[in-house]
């Protein structure tokens, strides 16, 4: 190992003020310990994986942003264009003499297909003329129907989530409340994986012990009940030490002060990092405490970080996820659903606003002096389509 990775410059932290780094330094020439260079590296993956999560949510709430403010109010223009165009051509559908019973069967087809494409964009059930037009179109009744699509639906996820190696039982998803539920099953399955992941840890922990580590067992046990208290007890010692009333310089005290609001947001927030960056940060301008990070107390850190790290990667795994993004999932190489880019996303809103442009196109002409001519048109263009 070089000299370089080895040895700490003067500083106990390099980096500005508010950072947020968390990183043990040490004086010129003085080496790091193991536990020292452990906590280092898992300070690290801990600032990269919450760097990762915010980052992934920033992009995941733009898109949902976007998706609301653009998308929806488009979906909702087409949802209602459809709706007319499609009562138009059932119309001409039900007329007898208009069309052959070729030029019929087509039509029943491009029927059959915009209904498909209505019910996907419309949040609501449909009124009872598209339901007749459906009764007619595919000689079954719409609720049911509906209901065994979303057995299919409900099947086909539980298949996905199999071939990926998970049980996701959604067999008390109902079509009525499916929002409800799936943001219920979310919340249920990412408790669950949090519990099989502790739980393959604690069997790979007792796997990998040597004798070496079963004897130091009862040490272990005292470090446990440190960690324990971990949070609360950083907590008091930084609100101890960082009170600006204990100071008469001003410079020090408006330093404390404000350090001491980083701490309390910290603890309201739960924010290990925060805190143990704030005792570390403090520590660094005590020249007369640095000697009082022992080793022992830096194990326990080690392992408040390990814990926080594992929380941490299956959080940002399961972002995309959240309920909250339902709308914005889409079917990713035909295997899963993941959601959808910004780039996706305007896209679809030019693909949306072109299929709104022809639909009303059609819907003039249907209402115009020669509407044989459009269904001529639509017909011909189905029958050509790739």
């Amino acid at each position: 190992m070089s000299q370089q990775t080895t040895l700490f410059e003067t500083e106990l932290l390099n980096e500005p003020k508010h950072s947020g780094s968390l990183i043990i330094g040490a004086r010129k020439k003085q080496l790091l310990t193991k536990a020292q260079q452990t906590f280092n590296r898992l300070s690290k993956q801990v600032e990269k994986l919450q760097k990762e999560i915010e980052s992934q949510e920033k992009d995941f709430d733009a898109c949902l942003a976007f998706y609301g403010s653009e998308i929806y109010p488009v979906e909702k223009e087409l949802a209602d264009t459809t709706k007319q165009l499609v009562k138009l051509l059932h119309r001409f559908y039900l007329d007898r003499k208009l069309l052959s019973k070729k030029e019929k069967k087509v039509l029943k087809e491009i029927l059959a297909n915009e209904l498909k494409s209505l019910f996907s964009l419309e949040k609501t059930p449909p009124d009872d003329e598209v339901k007749t037009i459906f009764k007619n179109v595919e000689g079954v009744d719409y609720d049911k129907a509906a209901e065994e699509d979303f057995k299919l639906m409900r099947e086909e996820t539980e298949a996905m989530f199999e071939s990926m190696g998970v049980d996701f039982d959604m067999s008390d998803v109902t079509r009525d409340s499916f929002e409800e539920d799936m943001a219920r099953k979310a919340k249920e399955f990412q408790e669950r994986r949090k519990a099989e992941h502790e739980e393959e840890a604690n069997k790979k922990a007792a796997r990998n012990k040597t004798a070496k580590q079963l004897e130091r067992e009862a040490k272990e046990k005292q470090k446990e009940e440190a960690r324990q208290r971990g949070i609360s007890v950083i907590y008091r010692q930084l609100v101890k030490a960082l009170h600006p009333d204990l100071e008469r310089d001003e410079a020090r005290k408006a330093e404390k002060g404000a350090l001491m609001q980083e701490a309390v947001a910290a603890y309201e927030k739960n924010d290990l990092h925060s805190l143990l960056r704030l005792e570390m940060q403090w520590l660094n301008k005590e020249s007369d405490h640095l000697d009082s990070l022992s080793n022992e107390k830096i194990e326990v850190y080690i392992q408040l970080l390990k814990e926080q790290a594992e929380e941490l990667k299956l959080q940002r795994d399961m972002v995309g996820a959240h309920p909250k993004y339902q709308p914005l999932m889409r079917e990713h190489f035909g295997l899963y659903l993941k959601p959808a880019s910004m780039f996706t996303l305007k896209n679809e809103k030019k693909e949306l606003e072109n299929e709104i442009t022809s639909k009303q196109a059609s819907i003039r002409a249907l209402n115009g002096s020669n509407p044989v001519q459009e269904i001529s048109a639509i017909i011909h263009e189905y029958n050509t389509a790739p």
